[in-house]
């Protein structure tokens, strides 16, 4: 006897209504969430390589060999440290445009494999500089480097992010992607670790063992990606391979669950996005800006660019910051690292509260409550001294837990659940190319508002990110609709019947499950049962 997943609608293969009960969930998906836990290493890289490579600079055996003498200290040029803050969010925004590209062409193993493959030659090459002879050689190989190792970044959690959307229940999105923040957080609070660990190595081997480290997650990568199963919706879509998606649906699911159903009903789900008059002819990039998918779109965008809202580059730089204020090196390093701890923290209870709320009020709530301690940093920084400094401090920590537990995994959840099946690939990207586009500007912006040679604005930068709290929680409410727990067809038929984000709650699923119990009944029972359903 075989039955469809439990807690799945039916007509819904991957499952459609929000229960807190995660327990459940987790007993009914062994597999797939099996297949997340493995994928851990993916997200682990994308925060461990944004650490490792770009604090390494703090290193006194990095800075003796690419840095210069400055009085009676080593130090690395503005321009290069500039130049080099630079080149991982262009990588990471030219990986993210590949993997639009690659994903849909080659599968996503392949393009998780071969995203990987050049993290491997970007650190062969950052390892390999130095090497060279020229000092100025030395840093335009490390240059390259770094920038291969961002292309290798935006490829792996852009396909992984597009892999999780695709495999996971919609039942089990909130906490699948809670996990994102989280695991890179982890990663950032390992990478942290391996240079804490070689900060007293004088030898050119202190910065070396920390680029190497950075082959093991890759190496890792590869073989996992290279045991998961494909896509479904890819096979089905894209190669039109029925039996090959049935065995990878077998690979995802428990024995009693009913596989050749779940697959027809996709195959239904993928041939209506095929028809619709938007969605003509070969997927591009142009077809993400038009028509209804426009809209959809612009919110995985916004999901995307969420981060730097509540101030994500800030946080990543409280420890130069709170220096600015006044706070000694080794107390600033350890706020970063309790910084990055409590993060870790209440990421992980992002699993929780992202399962047990809806994304909406959670995200509008935790970004109001961000507004506030900005408000409050912006207010303090009129004064100076000890209890300025310390109360910024504080106040970014109870940021970082805030966001955390809300506004940061929802941020995760709305970019991956907006975008249609058919370009999700190719939306994913964009939304990580924007996610690269908004690192990037605000890394080289901030200084220029909040250090002492140039805007000096020091602690009244949090009126800055008060003002974006305030505008990224309007949006919210404006403009992303409440998509929790509901199936892509919900979604899709909800965006094109153009209802308005304030408004989707006040439509049931009772309307849609009716119109697929209708539409899937084109096929009579016994072709439902058939795995040789033909895409036309």
């Amino acid at each position: 006897m075989t039955d469809h997943a439990p807690t799945a609608v039916q007509y819904d293969p991957r499952g459609s209504r929000k229960s807190a009960n995660i327990r459940l969930h987790v007993k009914s998906y062994p597999k797939i969430v099996g297949i997340v836990l493995a994928l851990i290493p993916a997200i682990l890289l994308f925060g461990y390589d944004a650490v490792a490579v770009s604090s390494i600079v703090a290193l006194p055996s990095f800075t003796a060999r690419y840095g210069v003498l400055h009085g009676k200290k080593n130090i690395i040029p503005a321009m290069w440290l500039g130049i080099w803050q630079a080149a991982s969010p262009i990588g990471i925004m030219v990986g993210a445009m590949i993997a639009g590209l690659v994903q849909e062409k080659t599968g996503r193993r392949i393009c998780l494999i071969l995203g990987a493959l050049i993290g491997v030659l970007g650190i062969a090459t950052c390892f390999g500089s130095s090497y060279v002879g020229s000092l100025e050689a030395r840093r335009v190989v490390y240059l390259v480097g770094k920038w291969v190792e961002g292309i290798c970044s935006g490829m792996v959690i852009c396909t992984t992010q597009t892999y999780v959307a695709e495999i996971v229940p919609h039942v089990l999105h909130g906490a699948a992607f809670a996990i994102f923040p989280a695991m890179m957080l982890l990663g950032q609070l390992l990478g942290a670790i391996a240079l804490w660990r070689q900060s007293k190595v004088k030898t050119p081997d202190g910065y070396l063992t920390v680029i190497a480290s950075q082959w093991v997650l890759n190496i890792i990568v590869i073989v996992v990606a290279a045991l998961l199963p494909e896509s479904p919706i890819w096979l089905i879509r894209s190669k039109g391979d029925m039996t090959a998606a049935l065995k990878a649906e077998r690979r995802l699911q428990r024995p009693s669950v009913n596989c050749v159903g779940n697959i027809n009903h996709l195959a239904l789900l993928l041939e209506q996005e095929r028809l619709n008059k938007d969605a003509q002819g070969a997927v591009t990039y142009g077809e993400c800006l038009t028509g209804i998918n426009r809209r959809r779109t612009l919110i995985v965008v916004f999901g995307n660019v969420m981060p730097q809202f509540f101030g994500l580059v800030l946080l990543s730089n409280a420890s130069y910051f709170m220096q600015q204020l006044g706070m000694p090196s080794h107390q600033s390093l350890e706020i970063l690292n309790i910084g990055i701890g409590i993060g870790l923290a209440a990421n992980l209870a992002g699993v929780y509260t992202m399962q047990r709320f809806t994304t909406k009020p959670i995200t509008i709530y935790t970004l109001g409550m961000c507004a506030a301690l900005f408000l409050a940093i912006g207010i303090a920084g009129f004064w100076d001294g000890d209890v300025v400094m310390w109360w910024t401090a504080v106040s970014f920590i109870l940021i970082i837990f805030t966001a955390g537990v809300g506004a940061w995994p929802a941020s995760v959840l709305i970019s991956s659940q907006a975008s249609s099946l058919r370009l999700r690939g190719k939306t994913q990207g964009l939304g990580w190319i924007a996610h690269g586009l908004s690192q990037g500007t605000f890394s080289i912006v901030l200084p220029y508002v909040y250090n002492p040679d140039a805007g000096n604005a020091k602690g009244k930068v949090g009126f800055l990110f008060m003002g974006l709290c305030i505008i990224a929680a309007t949006i919210t409410w404006l403009w992303v609709p409440e998509m929790s727990g509901l199936s892509p067809q919900a979604i899709d038929d909800k965006f094109e019947m153009g209802i308005g984000a304030r408004e989707w709650e006040r439509f049931g699923e009772g309307e849609w499950v009716e119109r697929r119990k209708r539409e899937s009944e084109v096929f009579p029972p016994e072709e439902r049962e058939n795995i040789e359903i033909q895409m036309k």
